[in-house]
């Protein structure tokens, strides 16, 4: 299997850690974190309405 350059420096999705990720996000510039949300649909998610 060839990995796409893009690809080669991201850890092993069974090895990430729910906190790092958590820290990278609210690392993110606001408008990376814009397109991150829109990407991953999760609607208002990020603005803590998830509508239940």
């Amino acid at each position: 299997m060839e990995v796409s350059p893009m690809s080669s420096n991201l850890p092993d999705p069974q090895e990430v850690n729910v906190d790092d990720l958590q820290t990278l996000i609210e690392n993110m510039p606001e408008e990376k974190r814009q397109q991150l949300i829109s990407q991953l649909d999760l609607g208002d998610l990020g603005s803590g309405n998830i509508g239940l």
